[in-house]
């Protein structure tokens, strides 16, 4: 008999669940309510505790401290840090001077879990002093940008300001803060039991998004000497298409900002239950376009924090146009499957490959392995669509242009089930050199003879043997661009196929994350007003926060969601009563209605 889904049985579990998450019980934390400061800082905490915030913070301090002598301060950084996150959790912003009147009305017990031990009740600005000279001191370590931001620096003081920079010392801040993000956002996945993080089978989704400064300058190619700069300098410009690069010659509307990376649970299967909620799982900033290296970063901070990682999906920024050598060698050597989409520059024949014994000659079409006897319109099939849509775009006549389109896909419908007899099939993992074994497929006996282009004769399409084992570096010995092209192409499933659309379906789940963290309503990312502390570094922490605080929503909308009460909705949710009452019949029964005091007048 075929077991139930786990979502059947989860309900047991939801109130042991989430004490063990957030050490109160449900119905506890949604009568405290969303703006709650009780909640917020309980929260905060933890997902500091649990990723070890204080110590990261402490190692790098420690790397730039010259002498343990002197005054200790009496506001930590990691204090100021917290504060600013409990602020975001429950107004949504990223307000200094709404941190500091929060910290004023907080209760001893609310401070202490923030490692707050000193505030002078009656002055305000004293402690207002003490929390942005401890952001500044964790300002040091962590930007790469540093410079005057008070006042507009002139474009040839910046270019001087830049040279004088100490590169080591700036890779080592870069490194620091993304260690520091990364420490926010696992704290967060490490609120989620053990037992429900297991349940990922390592599937992930990784995007980019734009994090709005407060500025803009023309590209530096543009610019002068004596032109200003924005006090909020270091960082780029940002255009949607492409590579996102904003200095580049293009159209496009231009923003100022700082690039984002999330990385993110996905389903297991696209049609599989929501087993686990969908969380944040790491992240990654650098200015817009500067994307190199950025993917192989995730891979080593997901395998630094212990997160299962199997199947990775990403838009073209990531694959296939990162450099083999900065993402795609390195999932392969961790046994990562990759899928992915491609430009149209990009489909059709993407390598070729023939053993020096002669044995084996295959040519690898839209990232997967075929027989090189495949017929040459099946080898270009999708190439060829995409030239006929591309064409049949420049029609005016609308009748025309559809008939055009219509007709090119039903042929690339038949030729992709036929092409699909002559793949051959991925197995195992790729090895440490890049190398992979794959098994080749049983032709049927039409496939098995073909005309040939130039004698017009019928020759015998054969397959060698079993299987074959495809050398990470092809054509040659050195590793470079033509001879890995079967490593930045090749993906996991067949392109356009039923389970590829599937799949790479669940790419949609990391741009629900982005719009989420940059929605106005709830975490406002996108809204640069919304965080005025100046420079890429604090818009940077920011982001690490907003997933954060995502994660939080997403585990308890998930325990909500796992109870499946029948009288619970979107309308009553947020009240206590509906978790007090577990049984349906006896909420709906129990209506105690409650009418205004005799002494309290009417509305006038």
């Amino acid at each position: 008999m075929t077991a139930a889904l786990s979502k059947y049985h989860d309900a047991e579990h939801v109130d042991r669940w989430f004490e063990q998450s957030l050490e109160m019980p449900l119905g506890k934390w949604v009568e405290l309510g969303r703006k709650s400061v009780k909640r917020a800082v309980r929260e905060v905490s933890l997902v500091c505790r649990h990723g070890d915030v204080q110590a990261v913070i402490e190692r790098a301090k420690a790397e730039t401290r010259k002498s343990n002598a002197g005054q200790k301060a009496k506001f930590s950084e990691a204090s100021a840090l917290m504060l600013v996150f409990v602020s975001l959790r429950v107004n949504g912003k990223m307000s200094l001077m709404a941190a500091v009147e929060m910290l004023m009305r907080m209760n001893w017990k609310q401070r202490r879990r923030l490692g707050i031990t000193e505030v002078v009740e009656n002055r305000q600005e004293l402690m207002y002093d003490r929390v942005w000279a401890a952001l500044a001191r964790l300002r040091d370590l962590v930007d790469d940008e540093p410079g005057d931001r008070h006042e507009g620096m002139l474009f040839g003081e910046y270019l001087q300001a830049v040279a004088n920079r100490d590169p080591e010392e700036m890779a080592a801040r870069t490194r620091r803060r993304a260690e520091l993000m990364s420490a926010i956002v696992h704290g967060s996945v490490l609120l989620l039991p053990q037992e429900i993080r297991d349940r990922s089978e390592g599937v992930h989704a990784i995007d980019a998004t734009i994090a709005e400064l407060v500025g803009m300058h023309k590209t530096f190619k543009n610019m002068k000497p004596t032109d200003k700069m924005p006090t909020n300098h270091g960082g780029g410009l940002y255009v949607r298409h492409g590579d996102h690069d904003g200095s580049k010659e293009g159209p496009g509307k231009r923003k100022y900002g700082q690039e984002i990376e999330y990385c993110i649970w996905v389903r297991n299967d696209p049609d599989a239950d929501k087993d686990f909620p969908l969380l944040f799982t790491a992240i990654g900033d650098h200015k817009p376009g500067k994307l190199a290296g950025h993917g192989q970063k995730m891979l080593e901070s997901l395998i630094a924090n212990g997160i299962k990682i199997k199947t990775l999906i990403a838009d073209r920024a990531y694959t296939p146009n990162a450099k083999v050598e900065d993402l795609q060698l390195p999932y392969a050597q961790h046994g990562v499957k990759l899928i992915m989409d491609y430009g149209i520059d990009q489909k059709g024949k993407q390598a070729f490959w023939a053993s020096p014994d002669g044995k084996h000659n295959l040519v690898m079409c839209d990232g997967s392995w075929y027989l090189s006897s495949m017929p040459e319109a099946l080898q270009l099939a999708e190439k060829t669509y995409a030239d006929a849509k591309k064409a049949a775009s420049k029609i005016e006549d609308e009748t025309v242009r559809e008939e055009r389109i219509a007709a090119a896909h039903a042929l690339v419908v038949l030729q992709r089930a036929r092409r699909s007899r002559f793949r051959l099939e991925p197995r195992g993992r790729h090895r440490a050199d890049g190398a992979r074994q794959y098994f080749y497929p049983a032709l049927r006996p039409e496939d098995r003879v073909d005309i040939d282009p130039q004698t017009a004769e019928l020759v015998e399409i054969t397959v060698p043997s079993k299987t074959v084992l495809i050398p990470g570096v092809i054509g040659g010995s050195k590793r470079d661009g033509e001879n890995v092209k079967h490593l930045k192409y090749g993906q996991e499933f067949e392109y356009k196929s039923e389970k590829w659309r599937r799949m790479y379906g669940l790419r949609n789940t990391v741009e629900s994350g982005n719009a989420s963290v940059k929605n106005p309503e709830h975490l406002a990312l996108g809204i640069a007003m919304k965080r005025l502390v100046r420079g890429p570094w604090f818009a940077a922490l920011c982001a690490a926060m907003a997933a954060a605080c995502e994660n939080i929503s997403r585990i308890v909308d998930w325990y909500q969601e796992r109870l499946d009460l029948a009288h619970r909705n979107r309308k009553n949710r947020s009240h206590p009563a509906v978790y007090k009452q577990r049984d349906s019949a006896k909420y709906w029964a129990d209506r105690r209605a409650s009418t205004a005091p005799p002494d309290i007048p009417a509305a006038a």
